[in-house]
């Protein structure tokens, strides 16, 4: 969710204003560039890249992330995590 009070820096980025994150979020894991399965992390990461910027003029990307974890914690609900990716892999 955009912040305009929250300046987007390369180890913390944010969607921009414009963004629809949630459609954002099922476009990246139905039309995924790559996937990956972490072992060691039991996590899922789902890659893709957009020819547009997904995030603030701070730190302009097209590289999405989705991190879903496969292993459930007690009763607790599994919380994914998503981003803008600066400069990485």
């Amino acid at each position: 969710m955009y912040d305009p009070d929250t300046v987007s820096t390369p180890k913390k980025t944010q969607y921009g204003k414009a963004v629809n994150v949630g459609k954002l979020c099922e476009d990246t894991i139905m039309k995924l560039d790559e996937v990956i399965y972490n072992k060691d992390q039991n996590v899922m990461i789902y890659k893709k890249e957009y020819l547009f910027n997904i995030s603030t003029s701070d730190t302009p990307t097209g590289t999405h992330r989705v991190f879903i974890p496969l292993n459930t914690q007690g009763k607790k609900t599994i919380r994914m995590s998503q981003f803008p990716l600066v400069g990485g892999n």
